[in-house]
């Protein structure tokens, strides 16, 4: 996963970046990278791994290709289990990026 965002906006030819915007996208690619793959060392270390692997693609706002009923199946749980696992994640992942006292929840990220 390691460039894959910076690949794709370094590969648009429509894209007139500063080597100074260039520099902080690179930046701000490899810290959401870096934090992610925290939250993915503290889901395993949790023996959550799978649930963390399921729903990351939620920190986006994309709902993925499985609904959550099909998750819950997958993984043992209740679709209900599965809905209040989302947004758990995202608040995770936000107090990894921003610390424990952010004052707002960030926005969610399109791709």
């Amino acid at each position: 996963m390691t460039g894959e965002a910076e690949n794709r906006c370094l590969a648009d030819p429509t894209n007139n970046l500063t080597p100074d915007k260039i520099f902080e996208q690179r930046w701000a690619t490899n810290l959401l990278e870096r934090v992610l793959g925290r939250l993915r060392q503290d889901f395993s270390v949790e023996s959550k791994g799978d649930l963390f692997e399921e729903r990351k693609q939620c920190l986006w706002g994309d709902k993925g290709p499985a609904s959550y009923q099909e998750i819950a199946t997958r993984l043992g749980m209740t679709e209900g289990a599965v809905k209040v696992a989302v947004p758990r994640l995202r608040q995770r992942y936000q107090r990894k990026c921003c610390g424990p006292k952010s004052p707002k929840p960030l926005p969610v990220l399109r791709r």
